[in-house]
């Protein structure tokens, strides 16, 4: 075994062990969240799909949002299988697709299309207008194209959760209550990717908006930072540390009945992430019992 190795093992062991001393009563009885630890598929987007499996196979983490580095919309039905024979080999289901950028109705009907195909129930994605400029906040919330999607998910029965990009985007769905306000028309089946940094980071409480809007939020992108006063930029680091008190998220979730998937975006050392990514597992299975 290499120092590597050994990290991560201990890592995981030892965050998930000094967390369960430290949690609530309910953890002691043995009660278990509905949610489901998972990865965003961005975590890993300078990995080769086998590289990722291999590494969530590694963190016993079974739950994947699948990214279109790993699996592209023009994927064929024979790439498709051969994607998900390898998520099943490495015990990974891939519960969703995402997060995609959408900006016309073409782009909307391509995505639904293929979900179709591949066989998932929920994309997450940002229905945006490109900027004047090719800088990616540049871009704008396009309501109309909401109107698009949700058409779409009432004829092919998938859901579709936007994903909230925080202050770096103010103009394009920076929180939960500016998604909620923009699909509140919409079909039941649009909610919210809740992003809790860039929540956070918009000056909002994640704790809050949790409670608030429990019953649209369809996907979690769970992470922590470390900010200066102004909160951006959004600066990663392992769950355990940072600004965000991710017990009370755990107990908010709980709370509504969260039961979707709480997916990992960590956002640095994208091609050497293993060794806080242990840790973020850790951490986050202490807390949750999972």
């Amino acid at each position: 075994m290499n120092r590597r190795e050994f990290l991560v093992g201990a890592g995981c062991i030892a965050a998930a062990a000094g967390c369960r001393s430290a949690s609530g009563a309910r953890r002691a009885a043995g009660s278990r969240a509905k949610f489901r630890l998972g990865m965003a598929g961005y975590t890993y987007k300078d990995y080769k799909t086998d590289a990722m499996l291999d590494e969530m196979q590694k963190l016993d983490v079974h739950n994947l949002c699948v990214k279109a580095f790993h699996l592209p919309l023009t994927a064929t039905d024979a790439e498709i299988a051969e994607f998900k024979a390898k998520c099943a080999a490495h015990g990974v289901v891939p519960y969703a697709l995402g997060p995609i950028d959408m900006y016309t109705d073409e782009d909307a009907e391509k995505a639904f299309a293929f979900a179709k195909r591949f066989g998932a129930k929920l994309i997450v994605g940002l229905p945006a207008t490109k900027g004047k400029t090719p800088v990616w906040t540049d871009r704008v919330a396009n309501y109309e194209l909401c109107k698009t999607i949700s058409a779409l998910c009432d004829r092919y029965d998938i859901r579709f959760a936007i994903h909230n990009h925080g202050p770096d985007m103010p103009q394009c769905f920076p929180t939960a209550e500016s998604i909620v306000e923009a699909v509140k028309d919409l079909s039941p089946r649009m909610g919210i990717c809740l992003d809790i940094a860039h929540e956070y980071r918009s000056f909002k409480d994640p704790v809050a908006s949790i409670r608030k809007y429990g019953e649209k939020i369809y996907d979690f992108h769970l992470k922590n930072l470390t900010t200066d006063a102004t909160r951006m930029p959004d600066i990663a680091v392992p769950l355990p540390r940072g600004f965000l008190d991710l017990r009370a998220i755990v107990a908010a979730l709980e709370e509504v009945g969260y039961d979707g998937c709480c997916s990992i975006e960590y956002e640095a050392a994208y091609d050497n992430n293993t060794v806080p990514l242990a840790e973020c597992v850790g951490y986050w299975k202490g807390i949750t019992g999972e």
